[in-house]
């Protein structure tokens, strides 16, 4: 219920209802940062689709195989970045958060709202910086959510009786959410090298082979050339004297 909250302006989140995320099961969800936000009163629907990124390694690309994390079975980039806020966090002020990894106990309220809170924010500043590589393999699931107003004048009477509430209790307290795929396939985004290695050896090796061949074809054709030019002229005398020879025969 909304009149169950404790945060307030200064000491945390000012929203409204839920905020949710869809992700895959080997990644840990970010949802500070990257979920979605439905207030009370509203009927969301959520269509998802799956994508699949295949990275290259250097130099083609810059993902790092072979990483492994702490606190996670596969390596990618969101629970990187975890590890990292809560190794940050906990050199600062010696405790985690609940949504952080790791094994020291929660930090109190206050901390949080101090030291976690500063911490945090030098690094979306920049101040402290995380080594997380991309990812040589990862899947997400975008999503594109639109909104309904809920219930409708034709059946707030039957909800109120079904949650035995008024009907402003539930447009501040009860939101609907759907999530279904906008189409039952899957979308592959892979990175490629515009040549592979064999590919690369075997084109040198045919340029090679073709421009080598065209030269020692070339030498020996103007070796030739220049063996007939040379021998030319003697053919040439030759002749010459047969002819006089003969003319001298007649007479």
């Amino acid at each position: 219920m909304t009149n169950e909250y404790t945060e307030n302006a200064q000491t945390g989140n000012q929203d409204a209802g839920i905020r949710f995320i869809v992700h895959s099961p080997s990644e840990p969800p970010k949802v500070d940062t990257q979920g979605i936000s439905v207030g009370p009163g509203n009927h969301a629907y959520t269509s998802i689709s799956k994508t699949e990124y295949t990275n290259e390694i250097p130099p083609w690309g810059e993902c790092e195989p072979g990483r492994e994390l702490r606190y996670y079975s596969r390596y990618t980039k969101t629970g990187c970045l975890l590890e990292c806020r809560a190794d940050h966090v906990a050199d600062a002020c010696g405790c985690r958060t609940v949504s952080m990894p790791g094994t020291l106990d929660y930090c109190l309220p206050s901390v949080v709202t101090g030291c976690v809170k500063t911490t945090i924010a030098e690094l979306k500043s920049g101040k402290k910086t995380c080594d997380c590589p991309t990812p040589c393999s990862a899947t997400a699931y975008p999503a594109t959510v639109s909104y309904g107003g809920w219930p409708s004048s034709s059946t707030k009477d039957f909800y109120t009786q079904l949650f035995n509430i008024t009907e402003q209790e539930i447009k501040e307290n009860i939101v609907l959410l759907d999530v279904y795929y906008q189409q039952l396939n899957l979308q592959t985004v892979q990175q490629r090298r515009a040549i592979s290695t064999n590919d690369l050896l075997g084109d040198l090796g045919g340029q090679l082979g073709l421009f080598l061949g065209a030269s020692v074809i070339t030498m020996i054709e103007f070796l030739e050339f220049l063996v007939k030019k040379g021998t030319s002229c003697c053919r040439s005398n030759q002749v010459r004297t047969k002819t006089t020879e003969l003319i001298t025969m007649k007479n």
